[in-house]
């Protein structure tokens, strides 16, 4: 097997380096955004004003949401 010893030195330097910076961003964003939540992602992590419902649907009652909201339920009988 043939390695070119110089250049595969060039190509790990680049990728230890990158690794560095990348690990770098993520414990910013994590340390900043997600443990002291100082930090929105210039607002992209803000939440939107949603109406969510008051509780979460289980597999059992998801089965009658569309019976319980008529709005989204398709009309299948035509």
């Amino acid at each position: 097997m043939y390695v070119d010893w110089p250049e595969y030195q060039k190509v790990q330097t680049g990728g230890v380096v990158t690794c560095a910076i990348l690990l770098g961003i993520a414990t910013f964003t994590v340390i900043f955004r997600d443990i002291l939540k100082v930090w929105t992602c210039g607002g992209l992590t803000d939440p939107i004003n949603i109406v969510a419902p008051e509780r979460q649907l289980t597999t059992m009652s998801a089965a009658y949401a569309a019976e319980t909201m008529p709005v989204v339920q398709p009309n299948m009988m035509n």
